[in-house]
């Protein structure tokens, strides 16, 4: 879960990460005593939440994604921003 919400999982990783933790909190007890259209769990709302903190502050520094440098390797800025948009459509899809 922390490596979700530190926003530091590779594109990869991303789906089964979301997936396991989404089931976990799914099966706590009382969880499936809730409506369907239930308010999601918090801890969406705080992955979603720290996205939308992570990509702003990439867009207000100016990030554009190209690669840094000769190396053609991206910055961690732009990292973690791709990082944000992955898991973030992940979490909406769970």
């Amino acid at each position: 879960m922390q490596a979700i919400k530190r926003f530091e999982l590779p594109p990869a990783a991303v789906a089964p990460h979301v997936s396991a933790v989404a089931r976990l909190s799914a099966a706590r007890p009382g969880a499936e005593s809730k409506p369907a259209d239930a308010k999601k769990p918090v801890w969406v709302a705080d992955v979603l939440a720290g996205g939308e903190a992570v990509l702003s502050r990439y867009v207000e520094s100016g990030g554009d994604g190209r690669p840094a440098g000769d190396g053609g390797m991206m910055l961690a800025a732009d990292w973690k921003a791709a990082a944000a948009v992955f898991i973030i459509g992940e979490v909406c899809t769970c």
